[in-house]
Order: structure tokens, then sequence, then C-alpha cells
């Protein structure tokens, strides 16, 4: 093993001793690429440098975790599992009085308001509560916020009727 993979694990497993978040099983590639790039950010000569800094500034390792944390969301990003939810999930949760929803790693909710749109769409929304949580607080606000520009909407309302039409046919 080269000493660059020693450093980043070194430096994973410090993030995980001090701080809890568990990086150390993630794609080692994404991982260097992540991390280089803050290196370069950063004007650091080394992980070993970097892991140091981390330890001792608070704010220097929340600026690794937002580089750290993956955020791919989109509006009704896996057809196949609304197509399952509508036709095996929602006739069963219709049985239920009341209804609740955990996403995990909600990123920037785009995912969470899908859902919020099949609930509605399936009469189900005023007995659902919905929970999305997120280690990234920064993306999390923006969740929160849920404000997405028009030319996104424009797309995945496009997307949306495009992937209603084909499963339907």
């Amino acid at each position: 093993m080269g000493n660059e993979n020693i450093e980043v694990k070194l430096l994973l497993e410090a993030i995980y001793l001090k701080y809890g978040y568990d990086f150390r099983n993630y794609s080692m590639a994404s991982i260097k690429r992540r991390l280089f790039h803050r290196l370069l950010a950063s004007e650091l000569k080394s992980l070993s440098e970097m892991q140091y800094k981390l330890l001792y500034d608070t704010a220097f390792f929340e600026t690794i975790l937002l580089d750290l944390s993956i955020n791919v969301t989109e509006m009704f990003r896996e057809p196949s599992l609304y197509l399952a939810l509508r036709t095996k999930v929602v006739p069963v949760l219709e049985t239920y009085p009341f209804i609740k929803i955990w996403n995990a790693g909600c990123s920037s909710g785009e995912e969470v308001y899908s859902m919020a749109i099949l609930l509605k769409e399936e009469g189900l929304y005023q007995r659902a509560q919905i929970y999305a949580t997120d280690f990234n607080e920064v993306i999390l606000n923006k969740a929160k916020e849920g404000i997405f520009s028009i030319d996104c909407m424009k797309k995945y309302t496009f997307e949306l009727i495009s992937k209603r039409l084909k499963a339907a046919c």
C-alpha cells in the first residue's frame, strides 16, 4: 500500500475517532479526489498536515465534511421506485391510520418533496409525517427552504411527464 493510501486511511480514521463520522468504507477514489481538491484549495502540503489541521480546527473539519458529503438528488430520481411505491406500497399504506416516513440522507430534499407529491396524489398526505435528515447542515437548510430554480422545476416537470408516459405504455 502506497503512502498516499495510508495517509487517507489515517485521516479517515482520525475523522471517525474525533468526530464520529465514518467514511472509512467509502470509495477510495472518490474520497481521494475530494480530499486532494481540499488539499489544493487550502494550500496545505500533505494529507498528514490536513489531518493535523482537522483534528485541531473544527471549522476546517466542517469544510472537509461538506467536501465528503454526497449530494445527489433529483425529483422522482428513480422512476421504478415511485412506480413500485404506487402499485405495491401505497395499497398497504392506505390501511394505516397514520404514516411515518424517514428519508435519511435527504440532501437538498428533492426526493422528500417527490414523496410528498406522491402521497398528495394518492390521498395519503394528510395522514403522513415525513422526516428528512442529513448530516450536512448546509444542504439540509437548503432542503428546509424548499426553493428550487425555475429551470430545475421545468426540467423535473418535463421528466416526470415523460416518465409517466413511458410507464403507461
